[in-house]
């Protein structure tokens, strides 16, 4: 199978998927749609220890490691023309890069709701600890929302996602 790379972003993921199991077992899936001041906005929920590393890229400890809290986001789609649809979303702090891998097929709605609202959330995820409560909101209000500068692209990006698709969802 051989997956075609829509955009070019900056940085390469440690691991290049090969195949379609690899971009699938890559996927991230824990994604939902969260009202923010009455706009439905995509919400990716990340572990702890990785949601506190971007807490802290984005809150430094000293002043003096940043004055400017700047968040760029990439989304690179690979597509293989079967269907198969894959955005590779990079987030890059001052001090700190992440990628996320989604499945564009399984999650249109989420790509939808991130070109309406041009804004995503990121939070820390319940799952992991018994003592939790079972939904994100109940466990921390500590929300990060990132608003993407180029409303644009997303519009462009969704274009994509759903020629990829197919099937005009």
């Amino acid at each position: 199978m051989a997956m075609t790379k829509r955009r070019r972003s900056d940085g390469d993921r440690e691991e290049q998927p090969q195949s379609l199991e690899d971009f699938k077992r890559l996927c991230h899936n824990e994604l939902d749609i969260v009202d923010v001041n009455g706009i439905k906005t995509p919400l990716i929920l990340l572990d702890k220890d990785r949601y506190e590393r971007i807490m802290d890229a984005y809150y430094p400890k000293s002043a003096e490691r940043i004055t400017h809290k700047a968040v760029s986001t990439h989304l690179d789609i690979w597509n293989d023309g079967l269907g198969h649809v894959f955005v590779d979303m990079e987030i890059s702090f001052s001090s700190l890069k992440e990628r996320i891998m989604i499945d564009a097929v399984e999650n249109v709605d989420f790509f939808r709701h991130l070109s309406k609202s041009t804004m995503f959330a990121l939070a820390a995820s319940p799952k992991g600890s018994t003592d939790q409560p079972s939904h994100w909101s109940d466990r921390d209000d500590r929300v990060l929302v990132v608003q993407l500068p180029k409303p644009g692209l997303v519009d462009q990006a969704l274009d994509l996602i759903k020629d990829g698709v197919g099937d005009g969802r």
